[in-house]
């Protein structure tokens, strides 16, 4: 028997090949509860782990620990970059400042890796065995070639989409639209990060309106040409603007260019909004412009649509909690994350194994964003989430 693999039943009943080499995960979790007197238990991450089911003591999980010397800081744990995987880094550690009860094998290895990065006691631990998960439902993340993050973060969370055309009323189909993706679905990403949208397509010639509501997870916004300086809100107007399209009318059978747009219907309660650099023109290459944008107090409802009943909630008020950015060029980059911490109040920088505290004011300097690298390779930010004001804790 080989000795360097053990199979475990894993928390909800599968058998998983793990190595390991860290303390028990319950056992963890118990001595958390205990010792509540450094911050509120209110405040962190509720991992829930089945106690009567837990692993035996002689199974260790590899997270390669790098123990910290200096004082507790729970949630501020790095994670070891395993050769190109700074972009899986950069998500584990936004989505770590804002977690609850999921299921199935993506939640059981991130379960465990949140207990280990909200210890307190470790500098940084290696991500190996969410990132060899993720690498059994989709090869691309198997290797150690770099990546794209977003693309990572919508590979973690991605869920069925299911789609609905030309309701008899626009509220009604809204409605059902959404009632039957909680029907198929009601996970707590579904209800988190999901919103949604109308897409609608009209005839030129009979003028006739085919619409059709789908989920979202993001917001890909295109930027602008040039590398001018624009702010987040110009981004989604440029998203909400109507395109011409090639389509054949159902009504009419006209075959032509005809108008397409987009309408916002209902608002995540975490929005995430992408931001698509690259583009190809014959070759790969990333937009530079700076996105200047509010840190609180962000209304994105003013972009819901109100020119009829179709809205289905005016969430209106967000707060900035996590940022992705990017370094470098498509072949070549790296990445980091900003997030916001509602243990501390603050933001910090997370750049694989390191973790440092970051002023708030330097969120909105584009010196932040604009170290170069023999003038061509800056950093910019490419994923942002914001969270709805009555999910952040009150401080």
């Amino acid at each position: 028997m080989n000795k360097k693999k053990l199979v475990e039943r894993d928390l909800y009943g599968s058998n998983m090949n793990r190595s390991y080499s860290s303390p028990n995960i319950a056992e963890l979790a118990k001595k958390e509860e205990e010792e509540d007197e450094y911050s509120p238990s209110s405040l962190m991450p509720k991992i829930h782990v089945d106690r009567s089911t837990k692993p035996s003591t002689q199974i260790k999980r590899n997270f390669d620990h790098v123990w910290s010397s200096g004082q507790k800081k729970r949630g501020l744990t790095g994670l070891k970059n395993l050769g190109n995987t700074c972009y899986m880094n950069s998500i584990l550690q936004c989505i770590s400042n804002f977690t609850s009860d999921t299921k199935g094998d993506i939640a059981r290895e991130y379960s465990a890796l949140l207990q280990q990065m909200w210890s307190g006691n470790v500098k940084s631990i290696s991500p190996s065995d969410m990132k060899r998960v993720i690498g059994k439902y989709n090869s691309n993340f198997s290797g150690f070639d770099q990546q794209d993050a977003h693309e990572f973060f919508l590979e973690s969370n991605s869920l069925p989409e299911q789609k609905t055309e030309n309701a008899p009323s626009k509220k009604a189909a809204a409605k059902k639209a959404w009632e039957y993706e909680l029907c198929v679905d009601k996970s707590f990403i579904k209800q988190t990060f999901y919103g949604q949208r109308k897409s609608t397509l009209e005839c030129p010639s009979c003028h006739y309106e085919s619409s059709r509501y789908d989920s979202f997870m993001e917001l890909s916004l295109e930027l602008p040409p040039g590398n001018r300086k624009v702010t987040l809100f110009e981004c989604i107007k440029l998203y909400l603007e109507p395109v011409h399209v090639t389509w054949t009318c159902s009504k009419c059978k006209h075959n032509g260019r005809s108008i397409k747009k987009f309408d916002l219907v209902k608002l995540p309660l975490i929005l995430t909004i992408h931001l698509a650099r690259f583009f190809n023109d014959g070759l790969w290459r990333k937009k530079q412009n700076v996105v200047d944008f509010d840190l609180e107090h962000v209304n994105f409802g003013r972009y819901v649509t109100t020119s009829d009943e179709g809205s289905l909630n005016t969430l209106s008020d967000f707060s900035l909690y996590g940022v992705c950015n990017h370094f470098g060029s498509m072949e070549s980059g790296h990445y980091t994350a900003y997030c916001y911490s509602q243990v501390y109040s603050k933001w910090h920088k997370y750049d694989d194994n390191e973790v440092h505290e970051l002023d708030k004011k330097q969120l909105q300097d584009d010196d932040v964003f604009d170290e170069s690298d023999e003038g061509m390779k800056k950093w910019r930010t490419e994923v942002m989430h914001y969270t709805w004001k009555s999910l952040k804790q009150k401080e």
